[in-house]
């Protein structure tokens, strides 16, 4: 498990996503209307799922970009680590929790949510001929989360631990915001790429943050 920017992310081998996760889609992208609820948003849940090609053991990160089109806030999450080595299973599933708050999504909220992966187009062609050989496609999956009070105590404060951090959802996250509007969530590019133009995911090349100066997270 790992955790940064207010999203806890991991990932598994298995056939599926959690039976949880109601909202699916075939693709990369899946777009949703936030629904009215009498209890308080605590966030959404977002599954990816996809096979690997036949001569692969591994799977590159992927980035996942969630665009309230409603309040045209866009964030854009790349995690830090590079590539995942698997034994024998061929299929396996991001799943993320992102702690967003009603000043970030409510009821009534256009939600659209992408999933980009690096691979080459040797590796996307495999890819393609695994998932028409299996009759399966690439899945996406979301899940809204609300506060039903039925956290212990002990869970809250665990959750008010990870709501304190620097840079999170629903804090400032100002100074990880791109010329462009979007916020681009990924610690090792900003660290190294604070002062210059780079490529991001969705974007493009010639990126640059806002900001000038660079900080600890």
């Amino acid at each position: 498990m790992f955790y940064e920017f207010g999203i806890f992310r991991t990932f598994y081998m298995w056939k599926g996503m959690p039976e949880s996760i109601s909202c699916r889609s075939e693709g990369r992208s899946i777009s949703f209307i936030i629904p009215s609820s009498p209890k308080k948003l605590r966030g959404l849940n977002f599954s990816c799922w996809n096979w690997l090609p036949l001569t692969s053991y591994s799977f590159s990160r992927s980035t996942i970009k969630i665009s309230n089109i409603t309040k045209m806030q866009t964030w854009i999450y790349q995690h830090y680590s590079g590539y995942n080595w698997v034994d024998e299973e061929k299929c396996y599933s991001w799943l993320s929790h992102w702690m967003f708050g009603p000043n970030e999504m409510k009821a009534g909220d256009n939600i659209i949510i992408e999933c980009y992966i690096e691979e080459d187009e040797e590796e996307e062609e495999e890819r393609e001929r695994e998932r028409k050989r299996k009759k399966k496609k690439m899945e996406c999956g979301v899940g809204v989360v609300y506060d039903d009070g039925s956290m212990e105590e002990e869970e809250e404060e665990v959750l008010s631990y990870y709501k304190s951090w620097n840079h999170i959802i629903g804090g400032d996250l100002s100074a990880f915001q791109l010329t462009t509007g979007e916020y681009y969530l990924h610690n090792w590019n900003f660290t190294r790429n604070s002062h210059e133009e780079f490529y991001v995911p969705f974007i493009g090349n010639k990126s640059s943050y806002k900001g000038k100066c660079g900080l600890s997270v």
